[in-house]
């Protein structure tokens, strides 16, 4: 599920397992994966995978991630901030127009990667995260304010074993295989946890979401200035701006989720 609700292209909801990819919308930032600075009005299939089985796609505002069977990742679009996790020699005026191999992330078997505004995130088989991209509010999770060209791992979870993330405009949240929620990132909206009355809108490292942490949560999303999750007992709850202060709310209860 793609984390990010400010895209401002359409791609299709894919299988779990799929063969053929296709894109369209605003192109001009390369997202769509053509190699051209395009918009394009209906799905067109790209034409690279074809011949390749991916099982995961996340699209950010103006970069988009695949992901492959064999646990590799592809990326293209913009890359101003360094979002694409590649080296600029790649690049052609801060942008890949065609799908490119995360060579960084060779060696780690990739089973889920979100997109943010202008940073990314993946996990590994063994519930590590890789952050990279725009720093700025803390989303990568490493402790500094800092963009970051190349994935890297967020040493802060290494004791933990993740089992989903998901990147929203400027912020991340995290799920543990324990039922446990971080989060980081940018929080003036109550995205992440953080006094919306606070001069400090940043938490540059991960922090666990207090107000659930007595129930097991199976699901996180994060949108573009909001995170929602689903407990094992069935509840829903929101995460983000509510008045003047942030609010852990209750959503509604559902039986059958």
């Amino acid at each position: 599920m793609s984390a990010s609700s400010v895209d401002r292209h359409v791609r299709n909801q894919l299988p779990a397992i799929f063969s053929s990819l296709y894109s369209w919308g605003s192109g001009e930032s390369g997202q769509l994966g053509h190699g051209k600075l395009k918009d394009i009005i209906s799905p067109k299939e790209i034409d690279c995978f074809e011949e390749e089985i991916l099982v995961g796609i996340s699209a950010g505002t103006n970069h988009t991630i695949a992901l492959g069977s064999d646990g590799e990742v592809d990326v293209w679009g913009l890359g101003q901030s360094g979002q694409l996790g590649i080296s600029k020699s790649k690049y052609r005026m801060g942008y890949c127009l065609n799908p490119c191999t995360v060579d960084t992330l060779k060696g780690n078997f990739i089973t889920q990667v979100s997109c943010g505004y202008a940073h990314s995130a993946a996990l590994t088989k063994d519930g590590k995260v890789f952050t990279w991209g725009d720093g700025y509010w803390g989303q990568l999770g490493h402790g500094v304010e800092q963009d970051e060209n190349l994935p890297e791992l967020v040493i802060a979870l290494d004791n933990k074993k993740v089992i989903q993330v998901s990147c929203g405009w400027s912020h991340t949240t995290i799920l543990t295989s324990d039922g446990k929620v971080f989060v980081f990132g940018r929080g003036s909206w109550g995205d992440t946890d953080v006094d919306v009355n606070s001069k400090d809108e940043a938490r540059f490292n991960p922090k666990m979401v207090e107000d659930i942490s007595n129930e097991f949560t199976k699901y996180i999303s994060s949108g573009g200035l909001h995170t929602v999750v689903i407990t094992k007992s069935q509840n829903v709850y929101l995460l983000g701006f509510r008045s003047d202060s942030l609010q852990t709310t209750k959503i509604n209860t559902f039986g059958n989720l």
